[in-house]
């Protein structure tokens, strides 16, 4: 396990790196991870060829959509605790991050964690 990442933390950590981990459940919603009280949700690198096609169709590329829906099922499960989004490529973090505020999201942090 690489420095900075808790056990817990390992299936995120997996998903940054492009290998595949357990994940963390509540309710039958999955998350990557659990650590420190947050959960944690991971995309690896890949989904930056797909921003383009994103903006062209006013952020509602299918794969983008798919995470909204996503964070606000992992947001109503998440009982108080935190839900922290990770990305492994940081124009993505940025783009999401900014989607995330458009739909009432913005209360998710999310964070560029590079791959290592």
């Amino acid at each position: 396990m690489g420095a900075g990442w808790p056990h817990a933390a390992e299936g995120c950590r997996g998903e940054v790196e492009g290998r595949s981990l357990p994940f963390y459940e509540v309710d039958s919603v999955k998350f990557d991870g659990f650590t420190n009280g947050v959960l944690l949700e991971a995309k690896g690198p890949g989904y930056e060829k797909f921003l383009e096609l994103a903006v062209e169709q006013g952020g509602w590329f299918e794969g983008f959509t798919d995470m909204v829906r996503q964070a606000k099922r992992q947001q109503r499960v998440a009982r108080g605790f935190p839900v922290e989004w990770h990305f492994a490529e940081r124009k993505v973090a940025d783009y999401v991050r900014a989607l995330f505020k458009r739909n009432g999201l913005g209360r998710i942090p999310v964070i560029f964690t590079p791959a290592r």
